[in-house]
């Protein structure tokens, strides 16, 4: 197959937490989001960032998701995707854990960012 030369401008992926329950138990759960989908340029711009300390995860979640699917209501229906609801989603320790895990990958690379848990590990 050759390679064709046209960016995608986004990507789509699963993340996965653990909601915590009583007595220590956890229900698994996912939500689906949508990246904007990085250059190195702009992977770099982004790591400069985050190391002198100019950004937080929060503003560079605002910047780089586009869409979340997977989220109801207590009700039951569907929440569609706003600011307000990753406001919301960020004030939630475990789903912030899950999406700024998510984004630092994008960023570094999962292959990197696997080899840095194991070698601190």
């Amino acid at each position: 197959m050759s390679f064709v030369l046209a960016p995608r401008d986004e990507i789509k992926t699963r993340v996965k937490f653990d909601i915590p329950l009583d007595m220590g138990k956890k229900e698994k759960a996912h939500i689906d989001v949508t990246w904007k989908r990085l250059t190195v340029t702009e992977k770099t711009d982004w790591i400069e960032k985050l190391k002198d300390g100019g950004i937080k995860d929060d503003e560079i979640l605002e910047e780089i998701i586009l869409n979340i699917q997977g989220c109801q209501s207590p009700e039951g229906g569907a929440v569609g995707y706003s600011t307000d609801l990753l406001e919301q989603l960020l004030d939630i320790d475990y789903v912030r854990k899950a999406l700024s895990n998510e984004m630092v990958g994008m960023i570094y690379s999962k292959e990197l960012v696997e080899a840095a848990k194991t070698k601190n590990s």
